[in-house]
């Protein structure tokens, strides 16, 4: 799969909010359920952004209970 400069630079676009994103957390653009589908419909791939995007927000939920269930020693 080749990926074309605007792709790319649309790519770096997302990234950049995303990062943005995280020190305020306002809008949760950084979230895997929101970035997923945008990578999907940027390299022409909805269905798999979804799917993906999906699946890693599970993850990250299921790491953010782990963090809130542990305790430092």
């Amino acid at each position: 799969m080749e990926i074309s400069l605007l792709q790319a630079f649309a790519l770096g676009i997302i990234a950049f909010i995303a990062g943005l994103d995280m020190f305020n957390g306002l809008t949760h653009m950084h979230r895997p359920v929101v970035l997923g589908p945008l990578v999907g419909l940027v390299l022409g791939d909805l269905h798999t952004g979804i799917l993906t995007g999906g699946t890693l927000e599970l993850v990250w939920m299921g790491l953010a209970l782990w963090r809130a269930h542990s305790r430092l020693t």
